[in-house]
């Protein structure tokens, strides 16, 4: 499947096929469907992938990730520390909370409120088997699985 590189000057490549889109918008349909919102693209500059909308008001945020694995295959979920920065300032800004939602390979959503990563969670790490450029090994948490809910 082609990938798609899109490059700032300010930013790194962006590794995202046509398949990982289509994921995403069926995450995203997904959690619209239960929650009854309706997750709609923010926009490159947000760095957060989708506003939660009910009622023509702003419900929150989510941030998605499709993950080839399956929920209890590994003990956490590992998030950058720029992602979690990010979410903090959005909510500190709106009072809105910031979800990170996980996809597994089967389709079970899990979310968890990303602002309230714990510090001690903080390692370096990132993606370290099969580096694609010097950015991927940076600052990430790894959130335990247990404290992700199922939508």
């Amino acid at each position: 499947m082609k990938s798609s590189t899109h490059t700032s000057p300010a930013k790194r490549p962006r590794y995202e096929t046509w398949a990982d889109r289509d994921r995403e918008d069926r995450a995203a349909k997904q959690i619209g469907e239960a929650w009854s919102v309706e997750a709609r693209p923010t926009g490159v500059g947000y760095e957060i992938d989708r506003v939660l909308v009910r009622n023509r008001q702003i419900f929150g945020y989510a941030e998605i990730k499709i993950r080839n694995m399956s929920w209890g295959q590994y003990p956490d979920i590992i998030v950058s520390l720029h992602k979690v920065l990010t979410a903090r300032n959005i909510s500190a800004a709106t009072g809105k909370k910031v979800f990170l939602v996980v996809a597994d390979r089967n389709s079970v959503l899990k979310y968890f409120n990303l602002p309230d990563s714990d510090p001690d969670w903080l390692r370096l790490g990132g993606r370290t088997k099969q580096t694609r450029d010097f950015s991927d090994v940076e600052s990430v948490f790894h959130i335990p699985v247990s404290e992700f809910k199922e939508i």
